[in-house]
């Protein structure tokens, strides 16, 4: 997203060079109802890694949304090793809240 790419929006138009950089970059996700081979589940701990290798390199994205709050807990056929609590994951490497 941030070396950016061109695009043809139709074939009346020129290219365009399109470039969204990290720092207004937002990453939707998807939580426990995912990961059905239909919609792509990220597990948190490797969004956690990611988030960390992408920090080190000052690359971090500005934040992350996901859908929704109602399924947290549920447990996804990709990972049905455990439960997915998408909000506290995000929370032990983004420090939004305090949970002391």
């Amino acid at each position: 997203m941030n070396k950016g790419w061109n695009v043809n929006i139709d074939s009346n138009s020129k290219e365009s060079f399109v470039r969204v950089p990290n720092t207004r970059l937002v990453v939707g996700l998807a939580n426990g109802w995912a990961g059905d081979g239909k919609f792509l589940l990220i597990d948190p701990d490797h969004l956690k890694a990611a988030y960390n290798s992408l920090l080190l390199e000052g690359m971090q994205p500005l934040g992350f949304g996901y859908w929704n709050i109602l399924d947290e807990g549920k447990i996804s056929p990709q990972i049905p090793s455990k439960p997915i609590y998408m909000a506290a994951s995000l929370n032990e490497f983004l420090h939004i809240r305090d949970t002391k």
